[in-house]
């Protein structure tokens, strides 16, 4: 990632490598020239498209160019209730907009099955097989261990649910799928922008609103700005435990499976992983919000 100064002003680039996901692109466009300006999307070239291969880099890497947003993360920031009510209405504004059918082909469809369920079992027998002589690889095994009957009950109950959902009809709508504060920017003049679309998928709106604080002053002031929902209650919990399974598994991951990376790499995921068994995080998250109980 880079900051580009020109006489255009200042421009944030990214270097990617991997197959393009062109949702993740022409739907952000899309939708910035349609009534969400708080979207960040990235900027065509003089040739009209949106990703740019590299000279001298394998076909894989593309550039893509950005606005540079002047601000800080609004979990970071902090919102006023204004700025909450403006993330309602965003949230409305994106769950009822209607791209062409040629775009929203390009769309993913939720499946209801969790991504990561299948890599928290193998990592667990991956665990249970494996002795690790990195220092931070077998503290991660020990620590996994000792909350492995957690981490199939979490997993298990999300794959259960998750086929519960298979057959009910749900109304799917246009979703970011990771719209938390942590991906909302807050500008020096109080704006919001909404950033890093690369998730974005066709599924019921709960897919966005389990991110949302469950009650409090926040909450009132975004469904001033969203209206008034009744949400389904096994979505909700079907995309909380979603969200513990793919935490488990991508930490679990990075630690187990990536020889590339380093020690300070390493602990932060050890550290994130343990971060998720703390009260009020996203297995206690999951475990709350479950409809049996």
């Amino acid at each position: 990632m880079y900051r580009v100064d020109s006489h255009h002003g200042a421009r944030f680039l990214k270097l990617r490598s991997g197959p393009l996901d062109l949702a993740g692109l022409a739907l952000p466009h899309w939708l910035h020239q349609h009534g969400l300006p708080e979207v960040v999307a990235p900027l065509p070239g003089l040739d009209g498209t949106l990703a740019h291969p590299l000279d001298g880099l394998p076909e894989t890497h593309h550039l893509l160019l950005y606005p540079w947003i002047d601000g800080q993360a609004a979990r970071a920031a902090g919102l006023s209730p204004a700025q909450y009510r403006t993330y309602g209405d965003l949230l409305r504004r994106l769950h009822t907009a209607q791209p062409p059918a040629e775009l929203e082909k390009l769309l993913r469809r939720e499946s209801f099955i969790p991504a990561f369920g299948e890599s928290v079992h193998r990592l667990d027998a991956l665990v249970r097989s494996t002795h690790f002589e990195h220092p931070i690889r077998r503290a991660m095994a020990q620590h996994w261990q000792e909350r492995a009957a957690i981490i199939e009950r979490v997993t298990r109950r999300c794959i259960d649910l998750g086929q519960s959902l298979m057959g009910t009809p749900l109304d799917f709508v246009l979703c970011h799928a990771d719209i938390h504060t942590a991906n909302l920017l807050v500008d020096s003049a109080g704006g919001l922008h909404a950033v890093d679309w690369d998730g974005i998928l066709l599924a019921p709106c709960e897919r966005d609103l389990f991110f949302l604080p469950e009650d409090g002053p926040a909450r009132a002031a975004i469904d001033s700005g969203y209206g008034s929902v009744s949400p389904n209650l096994t979505a909700l919990a079907y995309y909380r435990y979603e969200w513990a399974v793919q935490e488990i598994g991508d930490f679990g991951e990075r630690v187990f499976l990536r020889e590339d990376f380093g020690d300070e790499t390493l602990q932060d995921s050890l550290d994130e992983f343990l971060q998720l068994f703390n009260p009020g995080d996203v297995i206690e998250g999951a475990l709350r919000s479950d409809p049996d109980r």
